[in-house]
């Protein structure tokens, strides 16, 4: 129980919004910064991380409903990690910023008392925070899939991104 309120301290971090972000900056530096703390609050209990961010041809300017779903679940991915992995282990994340998308990749090893969880690719035990992330995304027509197999946890989500439809700064830069 210790262990639990640790990780819940270390993992809550604070809700940001999203400025207006006709040129995907926006949502990039928000990413960044969740992926900067996330590996540093990781770190901290003791995990190998190494987080990647890439951008392939354009950063992405997404609303701001599509900004929090990406960001919410890459906090969530963090929490996972913190809460699944194996203490001490190499983990690997890594954000891919398209023009039309946002791909988050996770791999990392089990904890060895989770050995029972391969072959369910749902969710692991304690948790049903990703079935609910992968029902929002499925509303917005993108997919999550994760798999166990062989002591080792994987995660895919593919975020697609359409065009901005709520930023406040948007209109005013269209009309000047």
């Amino acid at each position: 129980m210790t262990n639990v309120h640790r990780v819940i301290d270390e993992l809550n971090m604070d809700a940001t919004t999203l400025p207006g972000d006709a040129d995907g900056e926006a949502l990039a530096n928000l990413l960044r910064a969740t992926l900067d703390d996330g590996d540093r609050r990781l770190r901290k209990l003791g995990f190998n991380i190494t987080s990647i961010r890439h951008c392939a041809g354009g950063k992405p300017s997404a609303s701001q409903a599509i900004a929090e779903l990406a960001n919410n679940l890459l906090r969530e991915i963090y929490a996972n990690i913190a809460r699944h992995a194996a203490p001490g282990s190499k983990v690997d994340l890594s954000v891919m910023l398209r023009p039309n998308a946002i791909e988050i990749t996770q791999i990392n090893p089990m904890k060895e008392d989770m050995a029972g969880a391969d072959e369910r690719d749902d969710e692991l035990p304690g948790g049903h925070g990703l079935a609910s992330f992968k029902k929002q995304l499925e509303s917005y027509q993108g997919t999550l899939t994760t798999s166990a197999q062989d002591g080792s946890w994987t995660l895919f989500a593919y975020i697609p991104v359409t065009v901005i439809d709520d930023s406040p700064g948007l209109l005013e830069q269209v009309q000047v």
